[in-house]
């Protein structure tokens, strides 16, 4: 009797199905930079390596506990122009591993990032550098301003002292004036065409910069592959729109 009680146990076990734990595409994981990235350094193919900052539960367990890793690479790389366009990087999230050991590979992109150098990132999830049409503008006006400056006071100079017209005593007050607008045009152009060559900034997301990770498609876990304990109360939603616990 005992002998066939445990064989109906075992066969019950047996035909139970695996628990599975999901994590729904779309979800958001916070991560934070162990490693900067630069579109001025960083080329196609380049490893990125990024940390979970925040558990994510799946079914009231800890799926993805804080301090996981996750790496991917660069896979695209485009730097500022040199008169207009935003410097662009894009990078592929590829692999997780757990703190047990446990890895699963997915695919995940950028929904966001923080980052003190003014970075964003867009629907498609390239992070473009920050905009300075205003900073170049002024830089290209000051720039000119000062090529005017030396370029006035470089013409004037070079034409007193000149032979003048004895028939017009005014000549020479006039070669200095022309002198001086002549400079003040070529040392505006000269400076203009040099600041023209500077590139703008670099999309940068130094070590420590924190991101929005975002699935692209479900991520599923067994039970035996999560960590063990960290596990939360399961909750469900009320027809308020209120939590409760089960």
């Amino acid at each position: 009797m005992l002998a066939m009680m445990l064989t109906v146990c075992l066969a019950a076990q047996e035909a139970a199905p695996e628990k599975f734990f999901e994590i729904e595409a779309g979800r958001k994981v916070p991560l934070t930079f162990l490693k900067g990235v630069s579109t001025k350094t960083a080329a196609i193919g380049d490893p990125v390596y990024l940390e979970t900052l925040f558990p994510i539960l799946a079914a009231g367990r800890v799926a993805i506990p804080r301090g996981s890793y996750v790496t991917g690479s660069v896979v695209e790389v485009k730097r500022a122009g040199k008169v207009k366009g935003k410097a662009e990087l894009r990078v592929r999230l590829e692999t997780l591993i757990l703190p047990n050991g446990s890895s699963r590979d997915f695919r995940g992109t950028l929904g966001g990032v923080d980052s003190a150098n003014g970075e964003t990132v867009d629907s498609e999830g390239t992070v473009k550098g920050r905009g300075n049409k205003l900073g170049d503008a002024r830089n290209v006006g000051q720039a000119a301003g000062i090529g005017a400056g030396l370029g006035a006071a470089t013409g004037g100079l070079a034409t007193i002292g000149s032979g003048s017209n004895a028939n017009d005593p005014n000549a020479a007050f006039r070669r200095p004036a022309a002198g001086a607008g002549i400079g003040m045009v070529a040392g505006a152009a000269g400076m203009l065409v040099a600041t023209l060559f500077l590139r703008g900034p670099d999309a940068v997301l130094v070590k420590g910069t924190d991101v929005d990770m975002v699935l692209e498609s479900p991520m599923r876990f067994k039970d035996g592959e999560l960590p063990s304990g960290g596990s939360q109360p399961e909750t469900e939603t009320t027809e308020s729109g209120l939590k409760k616990r089960k």
